[in-house]
């Protein structure tokens, strides 16, 4: 520390100091053409007490606004806000940490093809069977054994064939340590009533959004789904992204008020609607699921499989809306 002198305030006594390293050379020297950074004040006796870095710390307080000895100088006002800007950031630098980044993880797909692999191997079922075991389409683990194929198989899919298998689903937590640069949630589904599909020209996955996963349900499925219609458009206009939870693992219980994604299945299952409504718990205890629409034709309520005298339909919620992303442009 350089001492600059003395001076009385308060009765006490102060020792200007800066420290060593900040010196900027005056008019005429080498180097930027700026005043000297901020000095501190020191009160001696915080010095003499040897408590350490702390004590030190909290004897000093620094002078930023010194305009008379500045213009005295000849130094500009806005020179001096600079100065005291590149010395602040200096003193930051060296505790400024940078994260590593880990060793990537192995390639999901590539991991998912290996795990349905081995399980075909020790079962001796067929693709086919196997997805009938687990109530998914065929087309499902097909499309997952390719090669070429670049898309995650969905974790519900994957628990589903497990628990048909009586193993457990492959781990595809990533090794890297929490240092890692935040990742995005996958935009996984399309999402609106009247939107159906045949099961196997559902696409696994329509990128990503600029949402990360919500730390309340660390550990649990989460992804992104599109809304595609205007069936919840007084909540959820048509482009708006919804940040969801799989229903299943957490054990989800209907609560009044709660957004949730509906499943239809028609034809056997072949055929698919997803759309989202919100839970109504009548005065007498039953469940309803509404649309909040503008369009009159999806004002109506849904009625859960127990409630429906439609056996050909099946009807399940598949995940819980945690919150929605509209982007502006």
């Amino acid at each position: 520390m350089l001492s600059l002198g003395t001076e009385t305030l308060g009765g006490q006594q102060l020792v200007e100091v800066m420290p060593r390293g900040l010196e900027v050379p005056q008019r005429g020297g080498h180097g930027p053409n700026l005043p000297p950074p901020p000095k501190r004040r020191v009160d001696p006796r915080a010095l003499e007490h040897g408590r350490g870095r702390n004590a030190r710390a909290g004897a000093i307080s620094f002078e930023l606004g010194q305009e008379a000895r500045a213009f005295r100088d000849g130094h500009s006002e806005l020179e001096c806000c600079i100065n005291a800007v590149r010395a602040s950031a200096f003193m930051l630098l060296p505790h400024t940490a940078f994260p590593l980044h880990g060793p990537p993880r192995m390639d999901a797909p590539q991991k998912i093809r290996e795990w349905l692999e081995e399980i075909i191997h020790k079962t001796g079922w067929s693709a086919a069977h196997w997805a009938s075991e687990a109530d998914v389409a065929a087309s499902t683990v097909q499309r997952a054994l390719k090669p070429e194929y670049p898309f995650v198989t969905s974790s519900r899919t994957l628990s589903k064939l497990a628990a048909a298998a009586g193993v457990s689903p492959p781990d595809l937590v990533d090794p890297a340590p929490n240092t890692k640069p935040a990742t995005f949630l996958e935009i996984r589904y399309e999402v609106g009533a009247g939107m159906w599909r045949r099961v196997d020209d559902v696409q696994e996955s329509y990128g990503s959004g600029p949402v990360m996963a919500d730390p309340t349900f660390a550990g649990f499925p989460q992804w992104l789904e599109r809304v595609v219609s205007d069936s919840m458009d007084l909540e959820y206009p048509v482009g708006t992204l919804l940040h969801v939870v799989d229903a299943i693992p957490i054990h989800y219980s209907i609560r009044h008020g709660d957004h949730v994604v509906i499943e239809r299945k028609q034809m056997g299952g072949s055929m698919v609607e997803r759309t989202v409504k919100e839970v109504v718990v009548t005065p007498k205890g039953g469940v309803q699921f509404w649309g909040r629409s503008r369009n009159p034709k999806w004002n109506q309520a849904l009625q859960m499989n127990g409630d429906r005298d439609d056996e050909t339909e099946e009807v399940s919620i598949a995940a819980l809306v945690l919150g929605s992303y509209r982007p502006r442009r």
